[in-house]
């Protein structure tokens, strides 16, 4: 042996060195900022949200920011880590944003990355990776999304056929008119409309 030793390689993901990781680590929650900033000034719904509801999407975006730089480190585990954000969210999210407007919320967002993130590339090669990178996050975040409002969807809409259920139950019954108008007013029935209710034995075979 001749006493020189070999400069220990340091792993790339997806070809990004480790302190180009590290670096998009800490800048994670400045990009969702970012995000949610551009979110508010070009989507006019987005802006008229109640404070509580854009605090809960910045969660969301901030917990995909973070998953993004996962994702650099282990694509493998894209799927998990990017239906995360989403199935930590609130249920009644999906109530406050349709699947149409949180696939605009997305874009957004991926343009913000898109604009920002080469300033963390050390050469033109993880450039290249970097914006490769987000789109193909991106991609897996959308797909995320419309799973998670499609469970949403089918699980409202076992919920809303047993209030439906609670309702009829409740004229048949008699219960108190205030008990059948809540459970109205939950599905979103008109309290002032007119309603015709049919009562009798079902035909026999």
């Amino acid at each position: 042996m001749d006493g020189t030793t070999t400069p220990r390689r340091v792993p790339k993901h997806h070809g990004l060195s480790a302190k180009t990781l590290r670096r998009l680590e800490h800048a994670s929650g400045s990009l969702a900022s970012a995000s949610i900033a551009v979110m508010e000034r070009r989507l006019t719904w987005f802006a008229r949200l109640p404070a509580d509801q854009r605090a809960s999407v910045l969660l969301i975006t901030q917990a995909g920011a973070a998953g993004f730089v996962d994702w650099l480190r282990d694509s493998k585990e894209a799927l998990q880590l990017t239906t995360e954000a989403f199935r930590d969210a609130p249920a009644e999210l999906s109530r406050w944003v349709s699947l149409r407007q949180a696939v605009g919320m997305v874009r957004l967002a991926i343009e913000v990355f898109e604009e920002q993130l080469p300033d963390f590339a050390a050469n033109e090669a993880e450039r290249a990776a970097l914006i490769e990178g987000i789109l193909r996050y991106g991609r897996e975040i959308a797909f995320a999304a419309a799973n998670s409002y499609a469970a949403a969807a089918e699980a409202r809409g076992a919920w809303d056929a047993r209030l439906e259920a609670l309702v009829v139950d409740g004229i048949v019954r008699g219960d108190a008119e205030e008990s059948v108008l809540s459970r109205a007013t939950a599905l979103g029935w008109d309290p002032t409309a007119a309603a015709t209710v049919l009562v009798g034995n079902p035909p026999s075979d």
